[in-house]
């Protein structure tokens, strides 16, 4: 991840207190000066870390980067895998089955369960040739303004490569307890894929905090590398 700060925040609060004088306070600026009021009769300074969070009292950073000095937004890296650091925060449902398919690591295979929709339509219910044994679910632990995603499949064989495929966003995940069925509105579909590196665009209009990816009905293996968000 390349991380950039923006014109870095400092905040000083200042409070007048009858029996102690002047109490000031400073978030950041580590390394900044102290305040010119410093040297007056009965001034207090007292200055708190960004850095210093205490998550046993709900203290954490979202998307900043924060450093002793200042604190700023940050800048993510387009080609970063975001799939990577929501799986190693428990944002894969079912890890132990669909893990591998977020894992950052190209070497790997997840080989969807293969099903024909006719052939299983007393057991459970397809929508439009996908039904739920081919769906993977990641919850991205926060929202991002995503505007693709990239499906690697077949790089040992391109006769693996996975055919069907469609897509639901949404911002936030839902309560997933059994492998879902294939939700819509659908945000995008993608059928006769021939592409070992599949690039998928989404709809960039909102932030995204939610993915699911359905693989269509198929009675072949379809080797699945890697999904990257």
């Amino acid at each position: 991840m390349r991380r950039g700060l923006l014109p870095g925040v400092v905040l000083v609060f200042l409070f007048a207190s009858g029996a102690t004088g002047l109490v000031i306070y400073r978030l950041g600026g580590a390394g900044a000066q102290p305040p010119p009021e410093l040297g007056g009769e009965g001034v207090q300074f007292i200055n708190v870390p960004w850095a210093d969070l205490e998550p046993e009292k709900a203290g954490r950073a979202y998307q900043l980067d924060i450093s002793d000095a200042a604190i700023g937004a940050l800048r993510l890296d387009p080609e970063q895998n975001l799939a990577v650091a929501a799986s190693q925060q428990g944002g894969v449902h079912k890890p132990q089955i669909y893990g591998v398919a977020f894992d950052g690591d190209r070497g790997t295979s997840w080989w969807p369960n293969q099903y024909l929709c006719a052939q299983f339509s007393s057991i459970f219910h397809c929508d439009a040739d996908y039904g739920f044994p081919g769906t993977v679910n990641l919850d991205l632990k926060g929202g991002y303004p995503l505007d693709r995603i990239r499906i690697v499949s077949g790089l040992t064989n391109p006769l693996r490569v996975a055919r069907n495929v469609r897509v639901y966003v949404a911002a936030v995940a839902p309560p997933l307890v059994y492998d879902p069925d294939p939700f819509r509105p659908v945000a995008v579909e993608v059928r006769d894929n021939r592409e070992q590196v599949l690039e998928i665009a989404l709809p960039s209009n909102e932030k995204v905090g939610f993915i699911q990816v359905a693989m269509g009905e198929h009675n072949e293996d379809w080797e699945v590398h890697e999904i990257e968000v």
